[in-house]
């Protein structure tokens, strides 16, 4: 196989990811791979391909291989912490996620892994931790201020799910939960005009939503 040729096949194998083609992107990186070991691309397809297919063991080796060949990347980091989550061991998540920050502290997948992975083990102090720690970084994102809220839910906290949601719609506004989360706030603490209020004001833009 050529060098331009890997190169057609490599495109063959994302674009097989892109339409979660798992088999056919697993198949084109194994022969890329055999043929252009020293192609990183081939390694991160593949095990890509081979988790999304649940061949752990597969994806495991590959990963192994890539560590020794290229040393640690964001990428390689996160299929570890992927392969976690794909089997719901969210302490090894929990840990992966932790690895990620440490070694790529401006990439988000590590805050918002290592939130979730916090939040499926009830740690909702970590959970926090790791989302304040995310804000710090990444201030005003909603992604941020959306995980912090459904901790502040999950806590009981009124208050402060209140405070997010009206954080939430100033960042997003397009986002439901916004709304949706602090109507059913407002109305559990039978604030029922300050409810009624905010329900209006969502109803332009969310007519077609159930709730």
């Amino acid at each position: 196989m050529s060098q331009a040729n890997a190169e057609v096949e490599l495109i063959r194998a994302i674009n097989a990811v892109r339409g979660r083609d798992w088999a056919a992107a697993a198949d084109l990186t194994t022969s890329l791979r055999r043929e252009f070991p020293s192609h990183e691309l081939g390694y991160e397809v593949g095990a890509n391909a081979a988790r999304m297919l649940r061949r752990f063991d597969e994806a495991a080796r590959i990963r192994d291989e890539a560590a020794r060949r290229f040393g640690a990347s964001f990428w390689l980091a996160l299929e570890q912490t992927l392969a976690a989550q794909a089997v719901e061991d969210w302490a090894g998540v929990y840990e992966a996620a932790a690895r990620l920050r440490a070694q790529f502290p401006d990439q988000r997948a590590g805050y918002q892994l290592g939130i979730t992975a916090a939040r499926e083990l009830r740690r909702l102090a970590d959970a926090t931790a790791v989302a304040r720690a995310a804000l710090e970084k990444f201030q005003g994102e909603a992604w941020v201020v959306l995980a912090q809220l459904t901790i502040a839910l999950v806590e009981g906290d009124p208050a402060e799910t209140l405070r997010l949601a009206a954080a939430l719609r100033a960042s997003d506004p397009a986002e439901p939960r916004g709304y949706s989360l602090a109507i059913g706030t407002l109305r559990g603490l039978e604030r029922f005009e300050e409810a009624l209020a905010l329900l209006r004001e969502a109803e332009p833009r969310f007519a077609a939503e159930p709730w």
